[in-house]
């Protein structure tokens, strides 16, 4: 993400290249990278949206994609703490951006208490909902699923789990936001409601 188009190109060939290498080196970076773009108020949501996103797509490894979600979802504890939303909704964009596997979504589910205090934000709790919504596809998506639903099977339970979590983060996303509003009222601050 470089106004020039040469820079813009060597930074391309230089995470394609890196991506080949033995280890996956972007794997390893990509916890502090997000950190550092998303520090920089210089940087632009949708530059940080398309350099991650770009950079996202060299993880291909389930165990590294789980172990990422980890990570990311790690930061939301450091995110609270941030002045602005800005680092939550970076994090919660690039949760939204991997193919968790169904262990991995199942520790996003029970990752509740890192994230929930971060869903006040609506860009936060719509980028969270891309993320169970993928998990609800994948949980009821299958056709080993579909046989466990006509079987009155597990699938119908998972997706039940599912829905529930869903009502669950509605139910918190507007209890925190309105909350959040009462607090800004109350510091004489401005509400825009389109947040």
């Amino acid at each position: 993400e470089d106004p020039d188009p040469r820079v813009a190109s060597v930074a391309r060939l230089l995470f394609s290249e890196l991506s080949r290498k033995h280890g996956n080196p972007i794997y390893n970076l990509l916890p502090d990278l997000l950190s550092r773009l998303s520090g920089d108020e210089t940087v632009a949501p949708p530059a940080f949206q398309r350099i991650m996103t770009r950079l996202l797509r060299f993880i291909d490894k389930d165990r590294q994609t789980e172990s990422l979600a980890d990570k990311f979802t790690a930061r939301f504890t450091e995110a609270a703490l941030a002045s602005t939303a800005k680092p939550a909704r970076d994090i919660a964009f690039c949760l939204s951006q991997l193919a968790l596997s169904d262990k991995a979504f199942k520790k996003f589910l029970e990752s509740w208490k890192l994230y929930e205090p971060a869903l006040y934000d609506k860009e936060v709790y719509v980028a969270l909902c891309a993320v169970v919504a993928k998990g609800k596809k994948s949980v009821g998506g299958g056709k080993k699923d579909k046989d466990k639903e006509s079987a009155g099977g597990e699938g119908n339970a998972a997706k039940q789990v599912v829905e529930e979590f869903e009502a669950k983060m509605a139910a918190a996303h507007t209890e925190r936001y309105e909350s959040y509003r009462a607090l800004r009222r109350a510091e004489g601050l401005t509400v825009d409601d389109t947040d």
